[in-house]
């Protein structure tokens, strides 16, 4: 089981990068409607890293931590905007090509379920 929460802890700490990373995006954005979108992304983001954490707590593990970014720009707003949705798409295809894998070599369905889950919602975003 120990592999299985090794796996839980480390897709939690690259999920909680992301959540970072996005909440200093959207400070970079004033762009009412491309907020909005990422304070769903955010909102989404909290609910799957607490379900990631409830199993890392239940497996008796604990929760990484993780520095928050450094995001700034200096150019107009509307490319401010285009560079961080930019930068954060090919962010979430990495996150999902790095992770997919690991998940389907998951032993635990459950958990594997759970990750795929947040995987397909990473996509959509």
């Amino acid at each position: 089981m120990s592999g299985v929460l090794s796996e839980l802890q480390d897709f939690y700490r690259d999920k909680l990068a992301a959540l970072l990373r996005h909440e200093a995006g959207a400070r970079l954005i004033g762009q009412y409607d491309v907020n909005n979108t990422y304070q769903y992304i955010v909102n989404r983001e909290e609910t799957q890293l607490s379900w990631i954490a409830t199993a890392i707590v239940e497996l008796g593990g604990s929760l990484p931590e993780v520095a928050p970014p450094q995001r700034t720009a200096n150019v107009r707003d509307v490319a401010i905007a285009k560079g961080v949705v930019d930068e954060d798409a090919r962010e979430a295809q990495a996150f999902v090509d790095r992770w997919r894998p690991r998940v389907a070599a998951l032993p635990n369905a459950r958990h594997a379920k759970m990750l795929n889950v947040v995987l397909g919602e990473v996509l959509e975003q």
